[in-house]
């Protein structure tokens, strides 16, 4: 039983099934955007309790540095294994550094807020998956769809909002 008043925990229970699903998590880093909002922060609670590694992004580094210490001090917080790191959002080199290597992204961000375009997304080799949870356009991940539900996009395995729902 899941009490679930504004939708967070069951979009970000969804998405990390998601993933589940189609990699293995132990094996795998995954970004999370934006998350440092209700769904992020829940998808990113899940995720570091079996993830190989959770790059937590915001457009507030430190608000996504005590994103991970509240998951780390947590009685289930985080799996012996899992490394959490903290990035900076903000459209820079940087932030494409910080992407580098993940297998997969979440995107939770704010309705009608594009936070990685399909140029850059297609671009990181390692990347297999894509989760947009924004439902209002323009979309979250630039390219992903709305009702895509594993539709193969530039090479890369797309959901979106409706699709993983």
């Amino acid at each position: 039983v899941m009490v679930d008043g504004n939708g967070s925990n069951t979009t970000a229970g969804a998405a990390v099934v998601t993933v589940h699903r189609h990699l293995e998590l132990s094996q795998s880093t995954v970004a999370v955007l934006a998350a440092t909002g209700p769904v992020g922060t829940i998808a990113s609670k899940l995720l570091a309790r079996n993830a190989k590694e959770v790059r937590l992004f915001s457009r507030d580094k430190s608000k996504a540095e005590q994103v991970a210490a509240t998951l780390a001090a947590a009685p289930s917080g985080t799996s012996p294994s899992a490394r959490l790191t903290c990035h900076s959002s903000a459209q820079t080199e940087s932030f494409m550094e910080g992407l580098q290597g993940c297998h997969a992204i979440i995107a939770c961000g704010a309705a009608g807020v594009q936070l990685l375009a399909i140029n850059q997304w297609k671009e990181l080799a390692d990347l297999k998956l894509l989760i947009d949870l924004n439902a209002v356009p323009p979309a979250g991940l630039e390219g992903v769809e709305a009702f895509d539900n594993g539709k193969v996009r530039e090479g890369k395995l797309c959901f979106g909002p409706i699709g993983v729902g």
